[in-house]
């Protein structure tokens, strides 16, 4: 699912609610997720949230040598860090502890290093955890320090991204595309 505009911000935080999804581990439940993702997607289609594939804001773009940073280089980010690599994607990444070296990125950041990184990167993938320091890391400052046209995608928690400034940047055009599949409401039980 790909955010453009307010309209499908609305729309997802809707589906959120709707179909009641929570923090389960998406691995044990991913038949599941992917039932509802099915579901979310008629959803869509049904409430003409579609369009089709010629549509021209789906271009295509090609990934070989383009730059991919991965924020968070755990067991999720060094994955995904070596499927890029396959794809001759240049591969680079922010990381707490920078000195811990991962096997498919050329060069790595500390937290503090996090903008530079970001001005970079033609596509970002956020694959950290949510915490008080990264609650909202994604901001208007980080989106103003993005490669004009990047690309930004969030694997972990919607929280990592203020949406009211996600919103800005992509009416502004700063960031072109956003694509996710976690959620900013989760459910506490």
């Amino acid at each position: 699912f790909v955010i453009k505009d307010r309209d499908d911000v609305d729309w997802a935080e809707s589906m959120v609610s709707k179909y009641k999804l929570d923090q389960t581990n998406p691995i044990i439940f991913s038949p599941v997720f992917s039932v509802l993702k099915y579901e979310i997607l008629a959803e869509w289609v049904k409430e003409s949230h579609w369009q089709p594939l010629w549509h021209p804001d789906y271009i295509s773009t090609t990934i070989s040598g383009r730059t991919l940073l991965i924020v968070g280089l755990g067991r999720i980010g060094a994955n995904i860090a070596k499927r890029a690599k396959g794809f001759e994607m240049k591969v680079i990444g922010v990381r707490k502890n920078p000195k811990i070296n991962c096997k498919h990125v050329e060069n790595i950041y500390g937290p503090n290093e996090f903008h530079y990184a970001l001005g970079k990167a033609d596509f970002i993938i956020l694959a950290l955890p949510l915490t008080k320091d990264t609650e909202k890391l994604m901001n208007k400052e980080s989106f103003n320090k993005m490669k004009r046209g990047a690309i930004l995608i969030n694997v972990a928690r919607g929280g990592l991204v203020d949406l009211n400034d996600l919103y800005e940047a992509l009416e502004k055009g700063t960031l072109a595309k956003f694509g996710t599949d976690c959620s900013w409401n989760y459910q506490n039980k």
